[in-house]
């Protein structure tokens, strides 16, 4: 696929959408957007009300709605030693179980999301204009490995039957035209399903919006930091156009990334004891976020193997690394003591560190480490 023939296609498209936004049809289209993870360990609740209603509607002379599934975008891992180390725990909406690596961190950076759309269309052109919608929306999940590239690079997506609207708001958000408005995210408050945006659901105190205007049930579902918000987007069919126009003059130029933005892997570190880094590196394994007792341990292990000495007993664990060892070394020098860890899991590099006898250890051959130790790399 030529990038002049995508231009060609997106201009095709905006003709379509650009005569339609002159005919008789009104109606917009609402996005709700939910993260695929929770900043709390509760279950997540679901607005039941606003559900109930979707199911039980009942089909209106002249009037088409319905729903349909958007986009899924895939989460953010850590990049770094430091993101590992500041990254947020996620709980899953539903168990509250959270997103842990073996050694306590958070495997999810940023939360991914999914999207659910609904329009309601009326007018004498409402018919051509649901046609349209889901002949784009078609198109997009053919042309979704270029558009993602473009529009999500470097995250993994799916595009789902109606994919259209995401395209949309996230060219508003990249495009940074006035023409073509961003979306404003609100929550659904009160008896009277009044729409709050997001800035001033957090701030509601300070606007005086409390007391009979939210409800304690409100601020359970909802939550201070809401991770289920909609926005609606009444002029979709000028926007689509504008939104079209964008992605034409992007293919045009070929500004489109060939490929995914890929992380580089990390690079080759030889064996040994990276303090600053909280690393130890053995057989080409790296074991990572060491505690300051792993690390004193480990170097004198290590300092001995240099000096001739691979063999260290107890004692001089004890008293050169400084460590009270009683019911086994193992036990007080690898233990992982975390809040949300299984009782007596052990630190992935407890591995390297071997027993030869009794209350005498030593490093394992370098090429006997075992390739399959959970949170090694």
């Amino acid at each position: 696929m030529a990038f002049a023939e995508l231009a060609v296609e997106c201009e095709r498209l905006a003709r379509d959408f650009g005569r339609l936004a002159l005919a008789d049809v009104s109606g917009a289209i609402v996005t709700e957007r939910e993260l695929k993870w929770c900043r709390r360990p509760i279950p997540r609740i679901k607005d039941y009300d606003r559900l109930g209603a979707r199911i039980t509607a009942k089909p209106r002379d002249g009037v088409i709605f319905g729903w349909a599934d958007g986009c899924e975008l895939s989460d953010m891992a850590p990049q770094s030693a430091e993101e590992s180390v500041s990254a947020p725990v996620w709980y899953g909406p539903i168990n509250c179980e959270p997103s842990l690596n073996y050694v306590g961190q958070s495997v999810v950076m940023e939360s991914g999301w999914s999207t659910l759309h609904e329009w309601e269309l009326s007018g004498a052109n409402a018919s051509h204009a649901f046609d349209l919608l889901e002949r784009t929306g078609q198109w997009t999940q053919k042309r979704w490995g270029w558009l993602s590239r473009l529009l999500w690079p470097g995250r993994e997506s799916v595009a789902g039957k109606s994919c259209w609207p995401d395209v949309v708001s996230q060219v508003s958000e990249l495009a940074r035209d006035a023409t073509l408005p961003r979306p404003e995210w609100s929550v659904i408050v009160g008896e009277y399903r009044a729409w709050w945006p997001v800035a001033i659901w957090k701030r509601r105190e300070r606007f005086s919006l409390g007391g009979h205007h939210c409800t304690p049930e409100d601020i359970e579902r909802i939550g201070e930091d809401p991770e289920v918000v909609l926005a609606r987007r009444k002029h979709w069919l000028r926007d689509s156009e504008t939104a079209l126009e964008w992605l034409a003059n992007k293919f045009r130029n070929h500004e489109q990334p060939v490929a995914p933005v890929v992380v580089p892997a990390d690079p080759v570190v030889e064996d040994g004891l990276y303090d600053a880094e909280r690393l130890f590196v053995w057989g080409g394994r790296r074991y990572e976020t060491l505690t300051p007792r792993m690390i004193r341990v480990l170097r004198l292990l290590l300092d001995e193997r240099k000096k001739g000495f691979p063999d260290v007993s107890l004692g001089t664990i004890e008293g050169v690394a400084k460590v009270c060892i009683t019911g086994g070394m193992h036990n007080q020098v690898f233990k992982v003591k975390r809040k949300g860890w299984p009782r007596g899991m052990l630190h992935p590099v407890h591995v390297v560190v071997i027993s030869v006898g009794s209350g005498v250890y030593r490093f394992i051959d370098p090429k006997k480490v075992p390739d399959k130790v959970p949170g090694c790399s």
